[in-house]
């Protein structure tokens, strides 16, 4: 029973039958061109979409092989690398060490006593 109202309710339908009535519906109210409507404003609208949208893509294609173009034309040839470096032989440089006079011990004693004193 229907909550509201309390009549029985109607068994349900099966999808098959739903849209065999609409299709009737459908074909009684407007005919066989009911099936079509809105066809044309749909092929419009997606022509329109996809003339923006090819014509945005060959314009930036367009743009950017002129950048790679001048690209190549400003950046030189590289030279060509060899497979494998030549190994070089280490070199290992000594930096000799400051001469220091030798002086004994109590010659520096005595000249520390001089600037004292």
């Amino acid at each position: 029973l229907c909550p509201k109202t309390q009549h029985p309710r109607p068994p349900p339908k099966k999808a098959s039958q739903l849209l065999k009535e609409e299709a009737l519906l459908v074909y009684k109210g407007r005919g066989l061109m009911g099936f079509f409507a809105g066809c044309t404003c749909r092929a419009a609208w997606m022509g329109l979409g996809g003339f923006i949208f090819l014509g945005s893509f060959e314009l930036a294609k367009k743009h950017l092989q002129v950048v790679d173009s001048q690209q190549e034309q400003v950046k030189p040839k590289a030279m060509p690398v060899p497979a494998v470096p030549e190994p070089r032989p280490a070199t290992v440089i000594l930096a000799a060490a400051p001469a220091v006079p030798a002086v004994p011990k109590s010659s520096q004693n005595d000249r520390q006593l001089r600037q004292l004193g």
